[in-house]
């Protein structure tokens, strides 16, 4: 059988290709839970089915990289309309459909029953309680009859638009019975395939290709995640700074009294008094509160925006990076002092936390990372809450993954153990990867695991016996992540277009906010309230208050 089992992909189905030919593009995958495909559960015969939880829609390119050249309404504007469309496996037509005529995009058809949406339609026995499913055929071009038998690579029918379709694709699938509707989605794996890239990197090409309008508050964030942690060029750059919150525009996070915070990255805690002499002037030129982070850094409260510059450019002076405390990334990686200070550490736990943190740092992600690396068992560094864990033993280190704290706190999982440094950095290379690629966004790496099919089992078979044939592709990633990092406010300061972003007011750039007040509190300046501001106790930071004149003036 072409769809098999084997040692290689483990438990999954590896099937052929259902189109051959390039720029062929997943345009509905099936692994997002907004995803049509994934979401479409339906009540049937008493119980709920999940039919297209991995179906993918696919359609094709042309040679400019767009989906059609022409009216959008007319089938002849999409060249492959047309396509062959292959058996994946040997095995036996069990059901089809045929006749359905096709439809004009790009407007989904209105009135059509549960059969007539599949429009014109082929389900193959591939063996083993497995049934291939094709649909959206051209009418009168399938080439099968119920009962025949087919051949991996023969040619089915040909790419259409019948049915419940608002363009040309191919719409794809295994599932665990031969009934459309009545049986469960199943997941599979391509045997080969060739990624020649991504659509793109901007938003405005997206629309352009895929979409229409200028996008809305659930689409623009979740491209915007997208291209971040794909890509990983300068976040605000290329049009995708409109994609990003608040936070992330600023380089900095907001705080209650729209000033930001500043937080210099410091690599598993280990900093030099020169260094600290560096924040701590920082601090007083600026007035700005000081804080000791839970994640063993420095937490500088209270910079203006058209501040933010000006403070980091000092910082980047003497050695500091962004700790990019405000991104989708990693943000830290917690040590305790292990073998060399402590007499009951049995690895140098600070040397492998820096390395991690030096090699990770800048990684966009679907969301924040957070990593621990401790000396022995006594996990001072608390790395089983961690989405990466590191604890040493006499052998080497114990690698845990998956964990977090926060709202929902998970203990990390065992995933390999007494591993060479080397190795211990490879398969952490390979699960960050996986994670960026799978995981949805706003999901942290402990829902992630709970989500997949099989838990740390899966992951473990993915990272360690490689059961997808994907280390290679996920060490490269990374390697090039790590060759291509650049630190996000060095590369802002170095660049005035980009300064121009650091203004309190596009109109008077050089005015700051005159609306932040403060009130000293134990040695230091914070917030005032509304009461405090106006009992008169506040002071102006900037300057003073621009009248406003009320809705009744």
């Amino acid at each position: 059988m072409a769809a098999r089992r084997d040692g290689r992909a483990g438990r999954w189905l590896v099937i052929g290709p259902p189109l051959e030919g390039p720029r062929w593009v997943d345009a509905i995958g099936c692994c997002s839970p907004p995803s049509v495909h994934r979401t479409a559960t339906l009540p049937i015969n008493g119980k709920f089915v999940v039919f297209e939880r991995f179906a993918i829609d696919f359609a094709q390119l042309n040679a400019e990289n767009k989906l059609y050249a022409g009216p959008r309404d007319q089938l002849s504007s999409y060249a492959y309309v047309g396509a062959k469309v292959l058996a994946v496996a040997d095995g036996t037509v069990v059901n089809l459909q045929d006749e359905r005529p096709d439809e004009k995009p790009p407007n989904f058809p209105q009135g059509y029953d549960l059969l007539q949406q599949l429009g014109n339609f082929v389900i193959v026995d591939i063996g083993h309680g497995h049934f291939a499913f094709y649909a959206h055929f051209q009418p009168n071009t399938l080439k099968v009859h119920k009962g025949d038998k087919v051949r991996r690579g023969q040619v089915l029918a040909l790419l259409g638009n019948s049915g419940n379709s608002d363009a040309p694709h191919l719409h794809f699938g295994i599932q665990d019975g031969p009934l459309p509707y009545a049986s469960n989605g199943v997941p599979f794996v391509f045997s080969s395939f060739e990624t020649t890239g991504t659509v793109t990197n901007s938003f405005d090409d997206i629309i352009g290709r895929l979409g229409t309008g200028r996008g809305c508050d659930v689409c623009k964030p979740v491209v915007g995640s997208i291209l971040a942690s794909q890509h990983g060029s300068y976040i605000l750059d290329g049009g995708r700074g409109g994609l990003q919150d608040t936070n992330d525009r600023a380089m900095a996070n907001m705080q209650k009294d729209g000033t930001y915070s500043v937080v210099p990255r410091i690599p598993a805690g280990e900093v030099t008094p020169e260094k600290l002499a560096v924040i701590a002037q920082v601090a007083m030129e600026f007035g700005l509160y000081t804080k000791i982070t839970g994640g063993q850094r420095i937490d500088l409260f209270g910079a203006r925006l058209d501040q933010l510059p000006d403070i980091w450019r000092i910082l980047v002076d003497a050695g500091f990076e962004s700790g990019q405390a405000y991104g989708k990334s990693l943000r830290n990686v917690k040590s305790c002092v292990g073998s060399t200070w402590c007499r009951y550490g049995v690895q140098d736990s600070v040397a492998m936390a820096i390395r991690l943190e030096l090699r990770y740092r800048g990684l966009r992600s679907p969301h924040k990372l957070k990593f621990g690396v401790s000396g022995c068992a006594r996990e001072c560094a608390e790395a089983r809450g961690k989405d990466v864990g590191v604890i040493a033993t006499d052998q080497g280190w114990n690698l845990y993954v998956g964990g977090n704290g926060g709202f929902q706190p998970a203990h990390a999982q065992l995933l390999a153990s007494d591993l060479d440094d080397e190795t211990l950095i490879r398969y952490i290379d390979r699960y960050m990867m996986y994670y960026i690629r799978t995981a949805d966004r706003l999901q942290r790496t402990a829902r992630w695991m709970e989500d997949l099919e099989g838990g740390v089992d899966h992951v473990r078979e993915v990272v360690v016996d490689d059961s997808l044939g994907l280390a290679d592709e996920l060490e490269a990633a990374m390697a090039k992540h790590v060759d291509t990092y650049e630190d996000e406010w060095a590369a802002t300061l170095a660049d005035p277009e980009r300064l121009r972003r650091f203004r309190s007011f596009v109109n008077a750039p050089g005015t700051p906010d005159p609306s932040v007040a403060r009130v000293p509190e134990r040695g230091q300046f914070r917030p005032a309230t509304a009461e405090e501001r106006e009992r008169g106790e506040a002071v102006l930071v900037a300057g003073t208050t621009i009248p406003v004149r009320g809705a009744d003036a």
